[in-house]
């Protein structure tokens, strides 16, 4: 299992932990309307990267990626296994929903010498993580937990979770970032929260950037 899908599974994990104890009764119809928009503002979040950010390219599967963005989004929002229609019955059912991660999305992104001649990786890493964030910072969203850290000789790793759960902010600079969140009520449990999780390592050797995303939420 790779480093990023080990991260993936261990905070899905807290989330439902986290979650046990939240009060079992059903969400409102407001608030089951609320998470299938969230659920699709993340996926478009999730699949924005047409535009790789300066400094930077993208290279063979990533070109094409980019290219089929929007048709990607828009299979993934009608996709057979978790159409709104069946994320919306099964909170009729059951009060309650989980969306776990799906395949999301895993790309290269080359770095030209210009990008990384004078700044230090672990900067770089930061700033590529912190781009493909930037629309759910746009829209309130805040880094909640942050990994950073030498895996070997010749690569380097940065993760940040983003999330929507309860109150909270981060800020941002060149050599650190500092985070902050409160509990959330029981009325927010049941209005649920999103979870998107950015890791991207750094081959130094060939100075590529590998870049995986992806998402999980849950309502009741």
């Amino acid at each position: 299992m790779s480093p990023a899908r080990l991260i993936i599974s261990i905070l899905v994990l807290a989330s439902c932990g986290l979650c046990g104890c939240a009060p079992s009764r059903r969400p409102s119809p407001a608030q089951v309307d609320d998470f299938l928009n969230r659920r699709a503002f993340v996926i478009s979040a999730v699949n924005d990267i047409k535009d790789p950010m300066p400094g930077t390219s993208y290279s063979g599967i990533s070109e094409r990626y980019a290219a089929i963005s929007a048709d990607r989004i828009q299979r993934e929002l009608e996709a057979p296994g978790v159409p709104n229609k069946g994320v919306r019955e099964e909170i009729e059912r059951h009060g309650l929903c989980f969306l776990p991660p799906g395949l999301g999305l895993e790309f290269d992104v080359d770095l030209p010498d210009q990008s990384v001649k004078d700044t230090d990786l672990g900067i770089v890493a930061q700033r590529l993580n912190h781009y493909y964030g930037r629309k759910l910072e746009q829209a309130g969203w805040y880094v909640c937990q942050v990994c950073k850290g030498d895996t070997s000789r010749v690569a380097l790793n940065c993760t940040y979770m983003w999330t929507d759960m309860g109150k909270g902010f981060h800020t941002y600079s060149q050599n650190s970032m500092t985070v902050s969140s409160s509990m959330r009520d029981p009325e927010d449990y049941r209005r649920g929260f999103f979870h998107v999780l950015i890791a991207v390592r750094i081959d130094t050797d060939v100075k590529r950037a590998h870049v995986t995303i992806n998402h999980w939420g849950r309502i009741g």
